[in-house]
């Protein structure tokens, strides 16, 4: 996925026009939710408490289009202008996902069509350390901090960004957090047999001999000459591989159950996660900062 600075330097810009500055913080909230998913996997696994295949098809539903759309709605639920809010969310989260899938990524996509289809949706147009991406991660960053003052403008907050909404909108909040925490359960098995992420594929170990698999940004180990995957497993990798350890991706056939003999291979020389932290970091403080403002000054809600 570009990082989070690559999607404020598109976004923002494209919104900025049709929206009045402290609605800006909504595009902001709409760059950051198909992403939520895959920062609480991290942090997860992390843990090594749960099933790492089942903790991955939880979070791979919840950063569908529908189930991102349904947790809008739910935020949207504690503003005054609550269509309008979900609109401007709504809009981004779907940009949002359109940009993850313009970049190359082996094994990787996005579910745009999902409840009714768990295949990955990919355009394949460029690698992650493309000089584009490189370009627009500079510029969103530059772009946030030129925003931030329009956006966390005192005057801006005499309306308050958020206020505490009536029992119907409440009660419609609670079940649209409820569907988005809940119903993921109910598609595991659904997408376990479209093999989504290979998931089916790696958690039958004694059927892998014979298959074939693709791995995005796994980390590759050139002393030993194995990869780590996201479930903490290792893999020894035969044939085609760099001289240097880092992050790589693979194509490539099982030929036996804990060895992979790779067609192709990318090595990935960017530095993406160091970016993905700066953007996450700098939007959440952008969001506590605006929605500590909104409070402060919440006289009459938005």
């Amino acid at each position: 996925m570009p990082n989070t600075l690559c999607h404020i330097a598109i976004q923002a810009p494209l919104s900025r026009s049709l929206i009045s500055p402290v609605e800006l913080i909504w595009v902001v909230v709409g760059c950051l939710l198909p992403d939520l998913p895959w920062i609480a996997l991290k942090l997860l696994l992390a843990t090594g408490i749960f099933d790492p295949y089942d903790l991955r098809l939880y979070f791979t539903a919840q950063a569908s289009l529908f189930f991102v759309l349904v947790l809008a709605g739910g935020l949207a639920m504690w503003a005054r202008k609550t269509w309008k809010v979900f609109l401007i969310i709504g809009a981004n989260v779907s940009l949002h996902l359109l940009l993850d899938a313009v970049q190359i990524k082996w094994g990787n996509g996005v579910h745009f069509f999902a409840p009714f289809d768990w295949e990955m949706f990919h355009l394949d147009l460029f690698w992650p350390e493309h000089l584009l991406t490189v370009a627009l991660t500079i510029f969103g960053l530059f772009y946030l901090v030129l925003m931030w003052r329009p956006i966390t403008q005192p005057s801006n907050y005499e309306k308050g960004v958020l206020y505490l909404p009536n029992a119907h909108k409440l009660l419609a909040g609670a079940l649209l957090f409820f569907i988005y925490f809940a119903a993921p359960f109910t598609f595991l098995g659904a997408m376990e047999e479209t093999d989504t992420y290979y998931i089916k594929t790696m958690r039958h170990v004694s059927e892998r001999p014979g298959k074939t698999i693709e791995f995005d940004r796994a980390h590759y180990f050139a002393e030993n000459q194995q990869i780590r995957i996201y479930s903490g497993e290792q893999l020894q990798i035969v044939g085609p591989q760099p001289k240097q350890s880092g992050r790589v991706s693979f194509k490539g056939t099982f030929i036996n159950t804990k060895t992979l003999l790779s067609d192709r291979y990318h090595y990935h020389q960017d530095f993406r996660d160091v970016a993905s932290a700066l953007g996450v970091f700098l939007s959440c403080t952008l969001l506590l900062q605006s929605f500590i403002l909104a409070k402060i000054k919440n006289r009459q809600p938005l």
